[in-house]
């Protein structure tokens, strides 16, 4: 018997910015848009707590999927989106992701306050001009962004650690809101984020005009899309931009209570 979920879900359907419940139609739209151009990669200002008082503030573009059981997922969908866009775990693991490291928010507590260290010592590294990474620390595509850019191998070489770093500490979470309340642990959040690697690979990942990044989700990596209610679901079958995934046999359209029947007999 599976103790982890195989589905990965990333619920929608709330205004980003407002953070405010939308109409139903407005949901279907926020749907179709994911469908067509990929999952827009949000960029939140995070901030990790830590042992003595340590903390770690950073900014790196991702999207955010659940392990929680579909079937369970009522209070989830509740708070994140009244949709979700289901995949299996490959699709996150296949662009660089995973679930996230959760941290306590403070003593006794490792991760976070050794890797504030780290940031603190990079930075001085950097201002006395002593941090140069090793020969082949950059890459053939890193190497021609540099001579576009006009900086030094130096200059540039600290800038690539620097996201890489990043990159590394956009994996690790806090489990609670407030002091051992676990709450953002009950989450159960797996990450795709924005990898100098993951980057450079346009297949992958899109750029729009805005500088938005987007993952893109191919049909056949699309399991399926659950919805909060039987409403939600009606309006997106006869949504023109949607009811060609209803026609895909592989992908189950149904609502929390459908998913949590099919989850019994898989």
């Amino acid at each position: 018997m599976a103790y982890r979920e195989k589905y990965l879900v990333h619920w929608t359907g709330k205004d980003k910015d407002t953070n405010n419940k939308t109409t139903p139609e407005e949901c279907i739209k926020i749907l179709s848009s994911i469908l067509s151009d990929g999952f827009l990669m949000s960029t939140p200002e995070e901030t990790l707590r830590g042992d003595g008082d340590s903390t770690i503030e950073y900014k790196i573009p991702m999207v955010c999927f659940t392990e929680i059981n579909i079937g369970q997922s009522q209070n989830h969908a509740e708070k994140f989106g009244p949709i979700g866009i289901v995949v299996n775990r490959k699709y996150v693991l296949n662009r660089y992701g995973g679930p996230v490291h959760y941290v306590r928010n403070s003593g006794p507590e490792t991760v976070v306050q050794t890797a504030s260290i780290l940031y603190k010592y990079f930075d001085h590294l950097t201002k006395n001009h002593h941090a140069i990474p090793p020969k082949g620390f950059i890459t053939r595509e890193e190497l021609i962004q540099l001579q576009q850019d006009g900086a030094t191998e130096t200059q540039y070489k600290l800038n690539v650690f620097r996201q890489r770093l990043e990159s590394w500490i956009g994996f690790i979470k806090n489990m609670s809101d407030e002091r051992d309340d676990f709450s953002l642990l009950e989450e159960m959040e797996w990450r795709i984020c924005l990898t100098p690697k993951l980057k450079n690979i346009t297949d992958l990942v899109k750029k729009n005009k805005s500088g938005n990044f987007y993952i893109a989700i191919e049909t056949q990596c699309l399991e399926g899309i659950a919805f909060l209610n039987e409403d939600l679901k009606r309006i997106a079958l006869n949504h023109e931009g949607i009811s060609e995934f209803s026609a895909n046999p592989s992908v189950f359209m149904g609502t929390i209570d459908e998913w949590k029947e099919k989850l019994k007999n898989d």
